[in-house]
């Protein structure tokens, strides 16, 4: 019973290290991909590069249509 017990407790201790340096490990990866995935084009200036001004832009909304403000009528149309 006591060999039982001590391995029970080694094989809880390597679970919990195993847990804890999973989530190291998970964590690391999502913000490298963050960083590989998400703004690698702030690296690439080929010859001739002119950066964009992003003022003469306009956001699309999740449907693919600008965002209009609302337009109050009086009803006296």
């Amino acid at each position: 019973m006591g060999n039982f017990l001590y391995s029970a407790f080694i094989l809880w201790n390597c679970l919990l290290s195993y847990k804890s340096i999973n989530d190291k490990i998970t964590t690391e990866l999502q913000m490298s991909d963050a960083v590989v995935n998400k703004d690698l084009l702030r690296f690439y200036t080929p010859k001739g590069f002119k950066p964009i001004d992003l003022n003469n832009y306009q956001s699309l909304g999740p449907s693919g249509i600008t965002k209009q403000p609302k337009v109050q009528t009086t009803g006296a149309e």
